[in-house]
């Protein structure tokens, strides 16, 4: 027990140097941290509760169709965490230098996976934790839930998002072993074929052909009642629906019963990774990182050869070298496959919804939500993979601070590399997407503004704050992401959204659906010059912290 005692006090000694450091912190950002994560609670609390209430209140289907539509959150839920604790975790078990520091040290293998695989559950359970127990408050207060209720919900929650955890890190080990020795361009292909593959079936599950616009609901509880996996009680969706269900009512035992059925099928995968951490795991683990040493060699040599010309643009050097270290890195490149195979799945999704379907209010209300999903799709992208780019410079950031180029010119370069992917990403999605839904050219153009600058609001604060909270001694991009800096982008980001939006949306609350073209142009140059100014504001924060920066 002696290396796990250690380990402990190591953790232990690690989170007290955090608080340390969060104590010498400025007041200045712990306000806007606690500011930013109160405001998205509350935002995401009102809008459930008003959804919730909204819902109950249509008879005959309206309690029904919040029961299912509970089920349709944990499903999504057991899907995205499950898959993003299998990508965190191959990062964390396999790549991350803390897992080969462990490895030097006469560590039991057994006791390293459990570690990385816990700490795995965290960083991709946390957001889960913070984002959805204020929705499970919300329906406990329209169902009018006992105080109990909140107990068990949210005891539900974080079994449900250890299951998740534990299922995903299982996936992970799985994958490794069957397509360790594939190349990128055929583990693309084939992961491309299995996402178009479900959400064709995802697709062809529900029809709105046949509904009108005054069957908004029935749609609605047609699609739910069409999905199989809601009913099924094999799904741990369902255990979980049924234990939040049951917590409403005030039934102890069948809450214990729905808990139990987590915490059991969750220990079902423990002698499975047991086994695997004592047998499999460490030669795994020291094959996979030869693997990389060497195919960084082979793409080291063949850089140079390409890099042996003098090149007169700087900045196109340093975006090709984040293009090559990007797609060097397995992890990386899995999960920019992953968000973009899930924003296609998610703008196919809407060619099943008709025009007819919704009334004019409807369709605008309809038209900005579009807006706001496709812009927290980019705000995932750029919090996951541009936020981490200048901490992913790592000990080696002295060759590039040497370079005969001024240091904030870095900070361009990342801005340019990642304006190019994500503004780029967003107008496809905003056309496809208003196409989809049957906008009519002006509306499409409009949305792609709008879209438009909230890529280039989050570009720049993803950047920005990247740069002014830099973590070059950490090698893994999800810990990167979910630090104190990471965190501040997060809620920066959404509140930038948000903003953005209730600018545009401005018109309609004043004149109605219709409003004029006058007002509408305002709106447009009131949003430009609202991203001018916090992409100007993130941007100059950035250049100077990371010019003032010594290594």
């Amino acid at each position: 027990m002696r290396p796990f005692y250690a380990l402990v006090r190591c953790r232990v000694s690690l989170l007290r140097n955090v608080i340390v450091d969060f104590r010498r912190d400025s007041v200045a950002k712990v306000a806007v941290i606690a500011c930013g994560l109160v405001l998205v609670v509350a935002i995401g609390y009102l809008v459930a509760l008003h959804s919730f209430r909204f819902i109950e209140a249509i008879p005959p289907i309206g309690v029904q169709l919040n029961s299912r539509l509970l089920g349709l959150l944990f499903l999504v839920l057991f899907t995205m965490v499950a898959l993003s604790n299998a990508i965190v975790s191959y990062t964390s078990l396999f790549i991350a230098g803390e897992t080969r520091f462990f490895f030097e040290n006469p560590l039991p293998p057994v006791l390293i996976f459990a570690t990385k695989v816990l700490e795995s559950i965290v960083f991709s359970g946390w957001a889960t934790l913070v984002l959805c127990y204020p929705i499970l408050a919300a329906f406990g207060v329209v169902r009018n839930a006992p105080a109990s209720y909140y107990v068990e919900s949210a005891a539900i929650l974080l079994l449900f998002i250890l299951f998740c955890g534990v299922a995903g890190a299982g996936v992970s080990t799985i994958l490794l072993s069957l397509v360790r020795r594939w190349t990128p361009r055929r583990i693309t292909v084939v992961a491309s074929g299995l996402t178009l593959l479900i959400g064709w079936g995802f697709l062809r599950s529900f029809d709105f052909g046949s509904l009108n616009g005054e069957e908004n609901i029935l749609a609605l509880s047609r699609f739910t009642m069409s999905l199989s996996a809601l009913q099924s009680s094999f799904f741990p969706s369902t255990w979980a629906t049924s234990g939040i269900l049951a917590a409403v009512t005030g039934e102890h035992r069948e809450v214990l019963f729905n808990a139990g059925l987590l915490i059991a099928n969750t220990a079902i995968f423990a002698p499975l990774l047991s086994w695997y951490a004592d047998s499999i795991y460490s030669r795994r683990w020291m094959v996979t990182s030869e693997g990389a040493a060497g195919t960084g060699r082979a793409d080291g040599r063949r850089v140079e050869r390409r890099a042996s010309f003098e090149d007169p643009d700087p900045i196109g050097s340093l975006v090709r070298k984040d293009l090559l270290t990007f797609a060097r890195d397995p992890a990386q490149l899995s999960q920019f496959v992953l968000f973009l195979l899930l924003t296609v799945v998610y703008v196919l999704s809407l060619v099943q919804i008709p025009s007819t379907l919704f009334s004019a209010k409807w369709r605008i209300i309809l038209y900005f939500s579009n807006i706001a999903a496709i812009s927290l799709i980019l705000s995932s992208f750029t919090s996951r993979f541009l936020f981490p780019l200048i901490s992913l410079e790592g000990k080696a950031f002295w060759i590039v601070g040497l370079a005969p180029v001024p240091r904030a010119l870095l900070v361009d370069q990342k801005v340019r590399f990642g304006r190019l992917l994500i503004v780029g990403l967003g107008g496809v999605a905003g056309v496809c997407s208003c196409l989809c839904l049957g906008y009519h050219f002006e509306q499409t153009i409009s949305a792609v503004f709008t879209i438009t600058l909230a890529a280039w609001i989050l570009t720049a604060l993803a950047v920005g704050f990247g740069a002014a909270f830099p973590n070059m001694n950490e090698d893994n991009p999800a810990r990167i992401a979910v630090g104190f800096g990471g965190t501040l982008n997060f809620f920066a980001s959404a509140i930038a959204v948000i903003i953005l939006i209730a600018i545009q949306t401005t018109p309609y609350f004043v004149s109605g659906i219709d409003p004029s073209p006058t007002a509408r142009l305002a709106a447009h140059a009131g949003a430009l010059a609202f991203a001018a100014a916090v992409s100007a504001t993130a941007l100059r924060t950035g250049r100077r912290s990371l010019s003032s920066m010594e290594f």
